[in-house]
């Protein structure tokens, strides 16, 4: 897809584009990171990518909202 946008960039991108949310295991990291191979067979479908994986996890963060890592 033309836009991928994962945490923590902002939700900006033209609304009128076609999007698709990842939805699914991450598992604070430890799981297949599938969202990845989703991209890259979307590569050539004009739309948007709403990753909800980071691409720089830090194991330690405490999974809570009281954390400001997870709340960005």
């Amino acid at each position: 897809m033309e836009i991928v946008l994962r945490p923590p960039a902002p939700l900006v991108f033209d609304r009128a584009l076609p999007s698709v949310f990842l939805a699914g295991s991450i598992d604070m990291g430890a799981a297949d990171d599938w969202q990845r191979r989703f991209e890259e067979a979307l590569a050539d479908v004009p739309g948007v990518v709403l990753n909800p994986r980071r691409d720089a996890w830090e194991p330690t963060w405490r999974q809570s909202i009281e954390d400001a890592n997870l709340r960005e």
